[in-house]
């Protein structure tokens, strides 16, 4: 899993400054074998790190305590993940981390200095584009945080989960009939969206009903999506997304959608479909 330091772990890198420190950053290897070839490359840049940390004049006591971190999670068991994932690690006689990093953009590099070199760490994670993620639906809306590689549910207080419990109704408008429709009826549905039979027309009173339910939601929303400042996709079906539009106030809800009936699509379908609509927008 993809794993980046925080702004607060970030500037504790770039202030740990003085003695000699070690950076590595290791691309991910593919898995073929019984043996795993990431941790033989990361043994064999340990055995680098310490020999150049020698020809600098370190003292044996030193470079032990500076790599023992490091040989120690090389013993583990759960150290490296089963996911295509690189690996950067930051060694100092105050500090050790590690994160795992794209592998797309990992070079391999060891180097030793008098300060962490986090230029190719700090690029991997401008590569990400923060975004958030609202899946809209009469019985269910859910909030994620996102990046290119990972997404995140968003607990809120007070906020809206549904129709009937934000408006204190006990059931929706009589007439609607609706159906499951496949991926290949009426041409852009998705998979398991919700359909409408060709006679039902959305009664004048539910449309009220959901512009007034997602206000709710979209007030709930705006201070943190304005204080954050990142884009926000919309995913939900047909009919439901231009009433959200129209009742959004914040200025960073992206023009394309996710369309279709997500009550089900698993996360990992969502994160992958939301980095789409955020890396076209060049956001």
């Amino acid at each position: 899993m993809i794993n980046f330091p925080s702004n607060r772990q970030l500037q504790k890198l770039k202030g740990a400054i003085g003695a000699l420190r070690v950076s590595l950053y290791i691309p991910y290897i593919p898995v073929t074998t019984g043996t795993n070839p990431n941790l033989i490359k990361l043994k064999t840049f340990l055995k680098q790190a310490k020999q150049e940390l020698t020809e600098l004049g370190a003292t044996k006591g030193y470079i032990e305590d500076l790599l023992k971190p490091a040989k120690e999670l090389v013993n583990g068991t759960e150290f490296w993940p089963s996911q295509r994932a690189g690996l950067a690690l930051f060694m100092g006689p105050d500090m050790f981390s590690y994160y795992h990093i794209p592998e797309s953009i990992t070079e391999e590099l060891v180097i030793i200095s008098d300060q962490f070199e986090l230029e190719p760490l700090i690029m991997a994670m401008n590569e990400t584009k923060p975004y958030f993620l609202l899946t809209i639906g009469h019985k269910n809306v859910r909030l994620y945080h996102g990046t290119r590689y990972k997404l995140k549910p968003v607990r809120l207080r007070d906020f809206p989960p549904s129709l009937t419990e934000a408006l204190q109704i006990d059931e929706f408008p009589q007439g609607r009939q609706t159906h499951t429709i496949s991926a290949t009826t009426r041409g852009k549905a998705g998979k398991g969206s919700e359909g409408f039979h060709e006679q039902y027309n959305v009664a004048q009173t539910d449309k009220q009903m959901l512009l007034e339910f997602f206000r709710r939601i979209d007030k709930r929303l705006h201070r943190l999506l304005t204080r954050h400042g990142e884009p926000l996709v919309v995913a939900g079906v047909n009919y439901l997304v231009p009433i959200y539009r129209k009742a959004n106030t914040y200025s960073g809800l992206l023009s394309d959608t996710i369309l279709g009936n997500q009550d089900v699509t698993d996360e990992e379908v969502l994160r992958t479909k939301a980095w789409r609509v955020v890396g076209s927008n060049n956001v």
